[in-house]
Formats: structure tokens, C-alpha cells, sequence
């Protein structure tokens, strides 16, 4: 089993670590640590990443050029994807 946890080392204390223990009972387990990137901060850096970005943004807010999909559906979809 994988799990990635995403947290501000503020966040570490003993009631995370007791939490992976409680995932993982008597398991040996490797822990990886690296900084993580804001996805958004990383496309907003870029002008055509960011125009595009923000240009989605503003069509959810108005509900312009949404796709709905039934829980069937996006199984279907994930399957699909994950066949290739």
C-alpha cells in the first residue's frame, strides 16, 4: 500500500506518527521527504499556463464549458485510462 501525504511541517507531531502507525501496524515503512510545489503557483508563472488557467476559472464561475459526468461514466473513463 502507498500513501502520499502533502502537510506543513507544522503539521508533525506525534499524532501523525501514530496515525501511520495505526496504517501501517508493526510494518517497515519508507519515508520520503522532499519540498513540495503549488501546482497553481508553478502554471501561473507561465503567461500562456496562467491565461489558460484563469480563463477556467472564470468559465466555472459563470458554468460555461462544463462536463457532467455520472459516477458510471468517470469509472468508465478511469478504466478506460488505466488499460493503456
Amino acid at each position: 500500500m502507498n500513501i502520499t501525504y502533502q502537510v506543513n511541517t507544522s503539521e508533525l507531531n506525534e499524532s501523525f506518527l501514530n496515525s501511520i502507525k495505526s496504517i501501517f501496524p508493526n510494518k517497515s515503512i519508507e519515508i520520503s521527504i522532499w519540498e513540495s510545489t503549488d501546482e497553481t503557483e508553478y502554471l501561473l508563472k507561465n503567461k500562456k499556463n496562467a491565461d489558460r488557467l484563469l480563463k477556467s476559472i472564470n468559465n466555472i464561475k459563470k458554468g460555461k464549458k462544463l462536463i457532467e459526468l455520472n459516477l458510471s461514466q468517470l469509472k468508465q473513463i478511469a478504466n478506460e485510462e488505466n488499460s493503456i
